[in-house]
């Protein structure tokens, strides 16, 4: 079995009402080894971007110029062993098909749907963004728990992003999938020349 380690961030809101984002999206980076991306972020800092990231601790796509977020890509492209997966839930379909729904029942349909897209044939490191209270995280890595063996998910775990750049680059992937879907606007999610599973 081959190791991916997976990195997965979300873009939208989990709120049902009128005043919150119409679509959520959850992306999951899925890569041989995270150090490739380190590199990446480490040359951008020393090197063109050296300005503009010098007084952040993570590239955070909505606070980043036009000019980062499509060098991330070009370089995301540029990567051998890259997996891609989309979730965009439509917020008025998922409440006409569960009314009365809430906030939390929603994002927990989201995660199992997000856990039910791997591949049993690999190993996984699995690292979300850091939003989940730990009661919270504890039912989310139940969900991941009860789809793999222990061969198979080999660790599940939150952090803030600016300890992983797995997670930056994760982020920029569901910022421009949600400005698509919420949007309507390819414009950042035709740059991305990976091949992706969008999630129906």
């Amino acid at each position: 079995m081959s190791v991916r380690h997976v990195f997965i961030d979300e873009s939208g809101d989990w709120g049902l009402n009128v005043r919150n984002s119409s679509h959520f999206v959850i992306a999951a980076l899925m890569l041989p080894h995270p150090n490739l991306l380190d590199k990446i972020l480490k040359h951008m800092r020393k090197r063109g971007f050296r300005a503009e990231l010098k007084s952040v601790n993570e590239v955070k796509a909505s606070h980043s110029s036009e000019k980062v977020k499509k060098h991330m890509i070009s370089k995301l492209n540029e990567l051998p062993g890259i997996d891609i997966v989309f979730l965009g839930l439509d917020k008025g379909e998922f409440l006409s098909k569960n009314p009365g729904s809430s906030n939390w029942a929603f994002y927990r349909y989201a995660m199992e749907k997000i856990a039910g897209c791997f591949d049993p044939g690999h190993q996984y490191y699995i690292t979300l963004d850091k939003t989940l209270t730990t009661r919270q995280f504890n039912v989310i890595k139940e969900i991941f728990l009860s789809r793999f063996t222990s061969k198979n998910l080999l660790q599940i775990t939150q952090s803030y992003s600016f300890n992983w750049s797995g997670l930056q680059f994760a982020d920029l992937l569901a910022w421009l999938f949600f400005r698509y879907m919420e949007n309507g606007d390819r414009s950042y999610l035709d740059e991305v020349k990976i091949k992706y599973i969008q999630i129906p």
